[in-house]
Formats: structure tokens, C-alpha cells, sequence
């Protein structure tokens, strides 16, 4: 629920100044501690996939995959990395519009859905 909470803030925190103008720095999407958290996991090639796709800009993409691999068993290490890459790309999508469209904002539900009854 804590992991909820820091998301729920941090978007809102993005939002906020997104939509004052406010010249907050652009966040960038580092997806070196997931691609870690999976290094030695049968998971390791669908994140690597997941994590290009990120790179790349496909979100809705990346996130769909990530979904997949998070309805598998999760490590702490693993689970942490998926709510911060969560995070991020939130961050990313809030800060620009043109980033984000309805799949990726449905697969960001998704996979915090996913995540949250995990953590419990």
C-alpha cells in the first residue's frame, strides 16, 4: 500500500506542475535496475523486450509485456523495479501528452493493479 501511496503522489506532484508550466526537469526512463532485477530469472528476455520497447517509446508495448511477466512469481528486487519503472514512465507520460495515449495509460493501470496485490 506504501508503493501505492509514492505513486499516487508522485503522479499527482507531475501533474500538478505539468499543467503550471512549471519547467520541471524531464524525467528520464532508466531501465538498467529492471533489466538487473531479471538478470538471472527465466523472465530475462521478455524484459529485455519490454525494456527496449520502453527505450524506444513504445510504452503501451513495454507495459503489456511487463504485465505478463509480473503475473509470474516476483522477487522483492523484482517487484521494486517494476513499481519504479511504473513510476517513471507515468512521470514521462504525464509530463508529455504526446508520449502517452490510451493503451499505455490503460496498461499503467494494469500493471499497478498487478503490482499492489503482490505487495500484499
Amino acid at each position: 500500500m506504501k508503493q501505492f501511496a509514492s505513486i499516487f503522489i508522485m503522479l499527482t506532484v507531475a501533474l500538478t506542475l505539468a499543467g503550471c508550466g512549471g519547467g520541471i526537469p524531464k524525467t528520464k526512463l532508466d531501465t538498467k535496475e529492471l533489466q538487473e532485477a531479471f538478470a538471472s530469472s527465466d523472465a530475462k528476455s521478455q524484459v529485455d523486450s519490454a525494456a527496449t520497447a520502453l527505450n524506444s517509446g513504445n510504452f503501451s508495448g513495454g507495459l503489456t509485456t511487463l504485465v505478463e511477466v509480473a503475473n509470474g512469481e516476483l522477487s522483492t528486487d523484482q517487484l521494486d523495479a517494476m513499481f519504479d519503472i511504473l513510476t517513471q514512465v507515468q512521470k514521462i507520460m504525464a509530463e508529455d501528452q504526446e508520449k502517452s495515449d490510451e493503451a499505455a495509460w490503460t496498461a499503467t493501470r494494469k500493471l499497478s493493479d498487478l503490482l499492489l496485490t503482490k505487495e500484499q
